[in-house]
């Protein structure tokens, strides 16, 4: 890409984050927040999409991850007013959570980036999708168990702009982990203040500036 056309994408992104910025103030402003955490339901997806030429087999990977929806599913019963598992990570279907006030956490497990996860029909869900489909800002949390590095110049935090506190978003961040094993030391949240500008959303993607990009096409089945 040239340094003109980077430079047009990069004014182009600008202007996109700064409008959800204003979006997810607007939301605050107005009270479009979820039910809390006790009384909400906590949404569970799981991708089926798997890494092609990873350590493990798309058998085991898909396996792993079901295993860890169920697992986290058996060690929160009881702090939400339901849990369900969705078990294909598809974009009507998360709309529908990010849409639903009923909804109050969301869980993402599966392949991706800090910024996207890797949907079971080939698309990545990102961070502009989510922020567009959240009607009801989350008073609970969002976590992405997914690798978390900063694959480009755009790699807002997918859950950003879906959270009433944007403290409870909660990643790997600027890591990989383990398809099978994921290291629970690594996530952590992704935001120290509540509420974060566009500024604040820049600064923590140029933090990490250093980091290659990464390339996923082709490398997914």
């Amino acid at each position: 890409m040239s340094q003109e056309s980077l430079s047009k994408n990069q004014r182009r992104f600008a202007s996109r984050l700064g409008h959800e910025v204003k979006e997810h103030e607007r939301k605050l402003l107005n009270a479009h927040v979820s039910v809390q955490s006790r009384v909400g339901k906590l949404a569970i997806i799981v991708s089926n999409r798997v890494f092609k030429y990873g350590e493990y087999d798309a058998r085991t990977q898909r396996e792993a991850f079901h295993d860890e929806a169920d697992e986290i599913a058996e060690l929160r019963s009881g702090c939400y007013g339901g849990i369900e598992i969705r078990r294909a990570a598809k974009a009507p279907e998360i709309a529908r959570d990010l849409g639903d006030k009923e909804v109050s956490d969301m869980i993402f497990i599966g392949h991706g980036s800090i910024s996207g996860i890797w949907l079971d029909t080939g698309q990545t869900l990102r961070w502009r999708n989510v922020a567009k489909h959240t009607r009801y800002l989350k008073q609970g949390r969002i976590e992405q168990r997914m690798c978390g590095h900063f694959s480009d110049y755009d790699s807002v935090p997918m859950g950003t702009f879906a959270l009433l506190d944007q403290r409870g978003l909660i990643a790997p961040v600027g890591a990989e982990i383990d398809d099978v094993d994921p290291d629970e030391t690594l996530f952590r949240p992704v935001y120290e203040k509540s509420l974060n500008t566009a500024k604040d959303i820049l600064a923590l993607i140029r933090s990490f500036d250093d980091q290659p990009p990464v390339d996923t096409a082709d490398q997914s089945a």
